[in-house]
């Protein structure tokens, strides 16, 4: 397969995906990542952390010249902030590879979690109500002057209110 290939497939990605040089001039990124960036292509390429991230260039270049250096890859969740301002949760991947000429070429992706937390945050808020829903269906049954008595799918008592106690003498589980 050519390069060009390549390229198209990188290109159609939905991960933000970045080469940069052993100097750490972004040599290569996908639409994904300038999407991610918030910042137009032409002004990314080329440029260094440093020159691309002002606030936090520095760091993305010393954990960049770490994985240069030592060839690892390093798997990181963090918080990524765009141009504009706003956070998001993130998981970054940088490794190295080697190319045609044999210069090292920095490697990374950066995956945004944010639908993940969103999902998370909607399911905690659904197990918060499930669990005030069954708080309220326990109180109700308690007041009930009929006896009730809940059981689980192995036949195990797990609720019985006042009025249950008082006919059975069948204590609370």
């Amino acid at each position: 397969p050519s390069v060009a290939l390549f390229r198209a497939v990188l290109e159609h990605y939905p991960v933000a995906t970045y080469v940069r040089d052993s100097q750490h001039r972004l040599v290569f990124a996908n639409r994904a990542y300038a999407e991610m960036i918030d910042r137009p292509m032409d002004e990314l390429l080329g440029g260094t952390e440093q020159e691309n991230f002002p606030e936090l260039g520095q760091a993305y270049y010393e954990g960049n010249q770490r994985v240069l250096r030592s060839g690892i890859t390093e798997e990181i969740h963090d918080t990524f902030i765009r141009a504009n301002g706003e956070r998001m949760p993130v998981l970054t991947r940088t490794g190295t590879v080697v190319g045609q000429d044999g210069q090292r070429y920095i490697v990374g992706s950066i995956t945004d979690l944010s639908p993940l937390r969103h999902e998370q945050m909607r399911l905690e808020t659904v197990q918060k109500e499930a669990e005030a829903l069954q708080t309220h269906l326990q109180s109700l049954m308690a007041a009930l002057p009929v006896g009730i008595a809940v059981l689980d799918q192995d036949m195990t008592i797990v609720f019985v209110n006042a009025a249950m106690e008082a006919m059975t003498e069948v204590g609370a589980p």
